[in-house]
């Protein structure tokens, strides 16, 4: 493996960044696909998707962002310590155990549901648009999972990797998830 020498010169923090922007780039894709096939399962393509109402378009923004943000925090944190136990060197139930990242991932999820999601469902609501276009509505929806999925990924797998054994993240960039090359 080629060191990477760049801000700073420690190669573990630079295979930290790695595991970091890859983990972020699942997280994206992964939640981009299901908020596009959550939207069309709720609203459907064929016609305006509603704006107002306990069902209506507005409303989702909260439940999706809560989801998006629990799982795209909750997913690689658990698999990153599940790295952590396969590896003798470090303590599955230590500062960042699955418990920890648990409590971190909620918390997170509660604060993306009430300050994105309700600041995007207050902002539909003001607006007074009675419903939007179906395209136009789907494409909103992707890109707002896709930017929660942004701000609650890095943070996740950052929390995950803090404490783990110098040589682990490397080894981890190396062959993720166990495969080998």
């Amino acid at each position: 493996m080629i060191e990477a020498r760049s801000r700073g010169g420690d190669p573990q923090t630079a295979a930290s960044r790695r595991i970091v922007a890859r983990e972020t780039a699942i997280s994206i894709a992964i939640n981009v696909a299901i908020s596009a096939g959550m939207f069309v399962a709720l609203f459907g393509l064929a016609g305006p998707a509603p704006v107002a109402g306990l069902g209506g378009y507005a409303a989702d923004f909260v439940p999706q962002a809560f989801m998006i943000a629990l799982m795209g925090s909750l997913v690689p944190g658990l698999i990153i310590a599940g790295k952590h136990r396969s590896h003798a060197r470090l303590a599955f139930l230590g500062a960042r155990g699955w418990r920890a990242i648990a409590v971190r991932s909620v918390t997170a999820a509660l604060a993306a549901a009430i300050l994105a999601g309700g600041s995007v469902a207050a902002l539909l609501l003001w607006s007074g648009v009675p419903a939007l276009a179906p395209m136009a509505a789907l494409a909103v929806k992707m890109l707002f999972g896709g930017l929660i999925a942004l701000a609650t990924t890095p943070g996740a797998v950052r929390f995950a990797l803090a404490g783990m054994p110098g040589d682990l993240p490397i080894a981890m960039n190396e062959a993720p998830y166990g495969h080998t090359h």
